[in-house]
Order: C-alpha cells, then sequence, then structure tokens
C-alpha cells in the first residue's frame, strides 16, 4: 500500500465522517452545529497527524528503497507541522468541549453518553498531549510508544465519540 492510498483514505474517512455528522446524524440545534464544526475541523488536523503513524509503518514495511526513500522525504515534511497541529487540533477540541460542556450539558444532561464519551476522549487527549510533550523534551523508546499508543487509543476513543 502506497502512501497516496492512506492519502486516499484520509480522503474518504473525512468526507464518511463529514456525511455521517452533517446528513445521517444531523441535529437543529445551533449549539451542536457550532460545536460540530469545531469538532470537524479538529478531525482534519488529527487525522493528518494520525497519518505519521501509517507513513512511518510503510517505510518500515517496504521493500523498494525507492519507496523507503521517497516516504521518508515525504514523512519529513508531514513531521515539521505535527506540533503544530496537534496543538491546533487540541485547541478545537477544547473549543469543542466547552461549547457542549456548556450549552450541552445543560440542554442535554452532563451524563448523555455522547458526552460520557467525550469527556473519554477529551481525557485521553490531555494524556497523549502530555506524552508528546515529553517525548518532545527527551525521547526514547518508552515516551515514543507510550505517545503512539495513547494516540491510537484516543483516536479510537474519539471514533467512538463520533458514531454515538
Amino acid at each position: 500500500m502506497t502512501y497516496l492510498h492512506w492519502i486516499l483514505l484520509d480522503l474518504i474517512y473525512i468526507l464518511g465522517s463529514s456525511t455521517f455528522i452533517w446528513f445521517i446524524k444531523p441535529d437543529s440545534l445551533t449549539i451542536v452545529s457550532f460545536a460540530k464544526i469545531s469538532a470537524f475541523l479538529a478531525v482534519i488536523f488529527f487525522l493528518i497527524n494520525a497519518s505519521m503513524y501509517f507513513i512511518f509503518l510503510m517505510i518500515k514495511k517496504a521493500k523498494n528503497k525507492s519507496v523507503r526513500i521517497a516516504l521518508a522525504k515525504l514523512s519529513r515534511k508531514i513531521f515539521k507541522p505535527h506540533i503544530q497541529f496537534g496543538i491546533i487540533g487540541a485547541g478545537f477540541i477544547t473549543v469543542h468541549a466547552l461549547w457542549m460542556l456548556i450549552k450541552g450539558g445543560s440542554y442535554f444532561g452532563f451524563f448523555h453518553p455522547d458526552l460520557i464519551t467525550g469527556y473519554i476522549a477529551f481525557f485521553l487527549l490531555i494524556i497523549t498531549l502530555s506524552a508528546g510533550y515529553l517525548r518532545h523534551l527527551k525521547a526514547n523508546g518508552f515516551r515514543r510508544k507510550f505517545h503512539l499508543v495513547m494516540a491510537l487509543s484516543f483516536t479510537t476513543s474519539f471514533l467512538i465519540h463520533i458514531i454515538l
């Protein structure tokens, strides 16, 4: 599988999630619509960062040297804004979380399944960002693996949050 396949899968995911969020699971409430826009922008930034894992995996698994070199060059370009994309995505998620907590919590109730999965996803996001910061300070195998595991856990939890 080439990196073009991953880009195509990312685009399919963006189109699929936007279709699901806006057309299959629509809300007529303005408070939810504003929060969805913020969350959707965050999904795009986090998806770009999640693609890093797959690019590195393809570098590791590729048998063709020219493919590995091309992917390594691509990963260097993508990895430079990795931290900024994570921070921007976290900012959009924070806006989404605060908006839903303040406005949505009083309307739906603070123990609605959407809010509970959101709490879990936000908690995992904080751990992921903290692990990424620690990895940035001093990279070692444990910190790299911990950041990766937490990022994949966060990705799984926010996918569950989107589906609910």
